[in-house]
C-alpha cells in the first residue's frame, strides 16, 4: 500500500476551480480590521464551547508549558498530561515517584488547577529510546524489506509502539522482522502506511499571514503557509512544510511570490522562505478573506486539549481533540515526532493543500490565537466527505498529523515566534 503526496496538475485546477472573488491583500491590516471577530469557523467554535472552557484550557496549557520548564523534568517519571477544561483539571501520567509531584501539585492549587497522578508503565526517555532504536535499526537494514513510515508511541488508551510499515504484515510477521518488545515496551506492527502528506488563501501577499494557499508553477504541486517567525539574523520569515520542497512557489489565484527555501528545521519538519511572515493567521473558510486574527504567544499542548487548523484549502476546522503527543511519521525527507488531532466522526481536519498550515488555539475574546503546530498529514483511513474547498480532487480527512511549533523553533537556531 503506497502513500500518495498530494499535488494538483494546473489542467485540474483550470477546469475546476473559479477564480478568485477575493480581493489581494497588500499588507497588514489595521486593529480594528485584523481584530474584528466575524462569524468565521473560529468564531463559531469559541461561541460553542464558551468562554468559560477555553479560559480554562489556556490556564492549563500555560500550567503545561511551566512543568515542561522544572529543573529535572525529564528525569522525573513524568510522561504526559491528559487536560480536562470543563473541570479545569489535569492528570499526569507518571513512572514511578518524585519530589517533584508535590510542587507541581502545590503550584496546580495556587492557579486553581486541580492536579492528580495516574501511574504509567513507562517514562518518556524509554519511550523516546526504543523509537529511536527501531528507526536505527531500520535505516540500518536491520529489519531487511520492511519500510517504516510512521511510529505511534504509547498513548492513554494504547499501551503499545504502534509501528506502521509500507510492507504487507504476513511479510513482516514471517521475518520476525519487528519483535514483539523493545526495551521492555511492546512493539505492534501495522501494514497500514498510517498517513498522507497534504502536499493551499490564495491571493496575499507580503508579509504573508499562515494559512495562505500557494502552488508551484513548476509541478502545480500546492501547500500553505506556516506561521510568521524571526531567524537567528532577526529578520521575519515564511516557514512551511518541509515536504513543500519547491523554489517557486506563489499564491494560488495570482503571481505574489514566497521566494525561495533557506533553510530546513533540525526538528519539527518545516521550511523557511525568503518572504516575509506576518503575526496573523487567515481564519474562515478558503474563500474568506477578510477574517484574520492575531498570533499572541505559543503553548504546550496535553492530551484531550482541542485546537483548530488553518490551512490555504480548505480554511479553519475547530474541534480537533489531541490524542496523541507521541507519533513518529516520515515525510519522505526523514523521520521526527508529530501530534495526532482527531475531528468529530464526519468531520473534516485538513485537506490535500493544508501541509505548512498553522494549527492554533483560539483565546475567547476572539481576536487573538495561540500557536501549536503546522500540519503536516492526513490519517489514512479516516477519509470523510469533503467541505467547500479551493482545489478540488483532493481528499479530507477527520485525522491529522501536525509537528509543535516549539520543535519548529527549536529546530531553527535562535529562532522565535512573530507575534503581534
Amino acid at each position: 500500500m503506497g502513500r500518495n503526496a498530494f499535488g494538483v496538475t494546473l489542467a485540474v485546477i483550470v477546469l475546476l476551480i473559479p477564480a478568485a472573488t477575493g480581493p489581494a491583500v497588500a499588507d497588514d491590516p489595521g486593529p480594528a480590521a485584523v481584530n474584528q471577530a466575524g462569524t468565521s469557523a473560529t468564531d463559531q467554535f469559541i461561541a460553542e464551547v464558551g468562554p468559560d472552557f477555553l479560559g480554562n484550557q489556556e490556564q492549563l496549557q500555560l500550567f503545561k508549558s511551566w512543568i515542561l520548564e522544572l529543573p529535572g523534568i525529564d528525569d522525573s517519571g513524568y510522561f504526559e498530561s491528559v487536560n480536562n477544561a470543563t473541570e479545569k483539571s489535569t492528570r499526569l501520567l507518571w513512572s514511578g515517584s518524585s519530589p517533584l509531584r508535590a510542587e507541581i501539585k502545590a503550584e496546580g492549587a495556587r492557579r486553581g488547577i486541580a492536579v492528580s497522578f495516574q501511574s504509567w508503565r513507562y517514562t518518556r526517555a524509554q519511550v523516546d529510546g526504543v523509537i529511536d532504536a527501531i528507526l536505527v535499526a531500520s535505516e540500518k537494514g536491520t529489519w531487511d524489506g520492511v519500510k517504516i513510515t510512521q511510529i505511534d508511541g504509547p498513548t492513554v488508551g494504547q499501551e503499545n509502539i504502534v509501528v506502521h510499515a509500507e510492507t504487507a504484515l504476513d511479510m513482516v510477521k514471517s521475518s520476525a522482522a519487528i519483535p514483539d518488545s523493545i526495551g521492555g515496551v511492546p512493539v505492534e506492527v501495522s501494514e497500514n502506511p498510517g498517513a498522507d502528506l497534504l502536499v493551499g488563501r490564495s491571493t496575499d501577499s507580503a508579509p504573508f499571514n499562515a494559512g495562505a494557499f500557494m502552488r508551484s508553477p513548476g509541478n502545480n504541486t500546492i501547500c500553505s503557509t506556516g506561521f510568521g517567525i524571526y531567524g537567528a539574523n532577526g529578520n521575519a520569515r515564511t516557514i512551511t512544510a518541509r515536504h513543500c520542497n519547491r523554489n517557486d512557489y506563489r499564491m494560488y489565484d495570482n503571481s505574489n511570490t514566497l521566494g525561495a527555501s533557506i533553510a530546513t528545521s533540525t526538528d519539527g519538519a518545516a521550511r523557511m522562505l525568503t518572504a516575509t511572515g506576518s503575526p496573523l493567521i487567515w481564519d474562515g473558510t478558503w474563500s474568506q478573506q477578510e477574517y484574520r486574527k492575531t498570533v499572541v504567544g505559543k503553548v504546550a499542548l496535553s492530551l484531550n486539549d482541542v485546537v483548530c487548523t488553518s490551512g490555504g484549502n480548505s480554511g479553519v476546522h475547530c474541534g480537533i481533540n489531541v490524542g496523541n503527543l507521541n507519533v513518529t511519521f516520515n515525510d519522505g525527507f526523514g523521520s521526527f515526532r508529530t501530534i495526532r488531532g482527531n475531528q468529530a466522526s464526519g468531520k473534516t481536519a485538513a485537506v490535500g493543500g493544508d501541509s505548512g498550515g498553522p494549527v492554533f488555539v483560539p483565546l475567547s475574546n476572539g481576536t487573538q490565537v495561540y500557536a501549536t503546530g503546522m500540519i503536516q498529514a492526513g490519517v489514512i483511513g479516516t477519509a470523510v466527505t469533503c467541505p467547500s474547498i479551493h482545489a478540488t480532487g483532493n481528499s479530507c480527512y477527520s485525522s491529522v498529523l501536525f509537528s509543535s511549533i516549539q520543535r519548529i523553533l527549536n529546530g531553527f537556531s535562535g529562532s522565535s515566534l512573530r507575534t503581534g
